[in-house]
């Protein structure tokens, strides 16, 4: 799901309506206007493409559709119940340490997960890397250094 030609093309249609006006403090407040919606509109786009993935995975026997996120854009993925169902290494010990800086979106965006899950930020990130780490490894993949959450 791309998302900034949809972000583009609500910014170009609030200028076009707006442009009409010939007042440049009016364009000015607009264009403000516009840049401040873009956090707002990409968590709607979030949340609407959760509401997907959620509509279409109870549809889906043995499977589930999460939502990734690519960049700035989303992607909708169907992931096997199998390889979704299996508990984390329970033999090892949660000793070490990781500090990220995220993007404040990003950062909103998992603790809406974590808190619809039921789970605390840490235990949602560990479980959606150990999930991407299974993934890949089931697939014959190589783990890298980028996950996709």
């Amino acid at each position: 799901m791309h998302l900034e030609p949809v972000i583009t093309s609500l910014r170009a249609a609030i200028n076009a309506n707006i442009s009409i006006s010939d007042d440049p403090d009016l364009e000015l407040a607009a264009e403000r206007l516009a840049e401040a919606l873009e956090p707002a509109l990409r968590q709607a786009a979030v949340d609407l493409a959760q509401q997907a993935a959620s509509e279409i995975g109870a549809q889906l026997a043995d499977q589930s559709v999460d939502v990734v996120l690519s960049g700035r854009d989303l992607e909708l993925r169907v992931v096997d119940a199998s390889a979704s169902s299996e508990p984390a290494a329970d033999d090892e010990d949660f000793d070490a340490r990781i500090t990220l800086r995220l993007p404040p979106t990003l950062k909103s965006t998992i603790e809406r997960f974590a808190n619809t899950d039921g789970e605390s930020v840490n235990a949602w990130v560990v479980e959606a890397l150990s999930k991407n780490a299974r993934r890949q490894g089931a697939t014959g993949g190589t783990v890298t250094q980028e996950f996709d959450l």
